[in-house]
């Protein structure tokens, strides 16, 4: 069936489960365009099961055409156009999966499969359709930039670029415990998103001294990978993100002298934005966007550079402007530490023993 959907808070309806094979005519958000989405595929896994896609095919032509996969933990039917990246570019099919357990590929739960080896196989069953011409990116903000390391790191053959924004893959104590201190509002985000952590992540490591020291080795070695990533990748992030200090270090792990960097003055939810808070920032507005179409039109078309002016591009939030780099930080960077004060302020040495306390929140 069809339909002419318009709206200001979603492009799309969810489809109906019974449905196997659905056409809908979609508008786009963000231009005069109309895409024909075949919704209620599933894909086969290696691993068993099969998980549910809907394929947003560009408006005009037959293909075949380059993809971009994203790979939601959410439920795809509740994502809308104005979500899709670039804009909805006219040059690229959208492949949205619903991850495993998750969404309408809920019968395929299996907590011992690898969701990397999942993301593998949505690969290569894009390349094996009439529709794509082999040449295939993924693209996703957080938990869909997270699966994008976990896939690049099986190396499927037709996977070109990634493009990861406000995700690392190392998953290290202080992600959890800054300062030492247990991050209860994050812990309490993921149960509620459907992320299950183990038991460990939540005990505190002064009452399990011994367990906690062994637990934080193993996951914090099996998820520091960045080495392992040969695809050209664009890593986007912001200054007021708590991964930030994740997705660089992939960065500089990475070997692939293709591999690029995006910082910007965002928080997580709010990249490509020009606003953060009571900031403004608008020559940060739509730059990710940007960058992404170039990088990505590079990598899977053969046109423009592909950001080659530079692998590191940042925004110095003081001048209010960009800069390019050959590596981050800047050569000739120099840190400095700073400690709270018992007035409030920050001082450069730690208070003296004795002084008198305070309390922050």
């Amino acid at each position: 069936m069809t339909r002419r959907l318009e709206g200001t808070m979603r492009c799309f309806a969810a489809k109906a489960a019974a449905v196997l094979l659905t056409v809908v005519t979609l508008a786009g958000c963000n231009e005069p365009e109309y895409h024909t989405v075949a919704t209620g595929l599933m894909i086969p896994m290696s691993q068993g099961g099969a998980l549910a896609a809907d394929v947003y095919p560009p408006p005009r032509g037959d293909g075949p055409w380059p993809a971009i996969l994203l790979q939601i933990p959410y439920g795809k039917s509740l994502w809308d156009a104005t979500r899709l990246p670039l804009d909805s570019d006219l040059n690229y099919a959208y492949v949205l999966v619903d991850r495993r357990g998750r969404g309408d590929s809920s019968e395929a739960l299996d907590p011992d499969a690898e969701p990397g080896i999942d993301g593998y196989d949505c690969v290569e069953w894009i390349a094996a359709q009439p529709w794509s011409d082999g040449h295939i990116a993924t693209w996703g903000t957080s938990a869909l930039g997270l699966i994008q390391y976990k896939t690049a790191r099986e190396k499927p053959p037709h996977l070109d670029a990634i493009v990861p924004l406000a995700a690392g893959p190392w998953e290290h104590f202080t992600k959890y415990y800054p300062g030492g201190v247990q991050r209860e509002d994050y812990l309490r985000t993921l149960v509620t998103l459907g992320f299950f952590h183990g038991p460990l992540v939540k005990v505190n490591p002064s009452r399990a001294p011994l367990i906690s020291k062994h637990y934080w080795q193993d996951l914090e070695g099996e998820s520091d990978y960045g080495a392992e990533l040969e695809v050209p990748a664009l890593l986007i992030g912001g200054w007021y993100d708590h991964a930030t200090e994740r997705l660089v270090r992939a960065f500089n792990q990475m070997p692939n002298p293709t591999k690029r960097l995006v910082m910007g003055p965002w928080t997580h939810n709010g990249i490509d934005q020009g606003r953060s808070g009571d900031l403004g920032f608008a020559q940060a507005e739509h730059f990710a966007t940007h960058a992404t179409r170039s990088f990505l039109d590079f990598h899977l078309r053969g046109v423009g550079s592909g950001l080659s002016e530079g692998p590191v591009w940042w925004y110095e939030m003081g001048a209010k402007r960009w800069h390019t780099g050959a590596s981050w930080p800047p050569p000739g960077t120099s840190t400095s530490r700073f400690y709270l004060t018992a007035g409030g302020g920050l001082g450069d040495a730690p208070s003296s023993a004795g002084s008198e306390s305070s309390t922050y929140t």
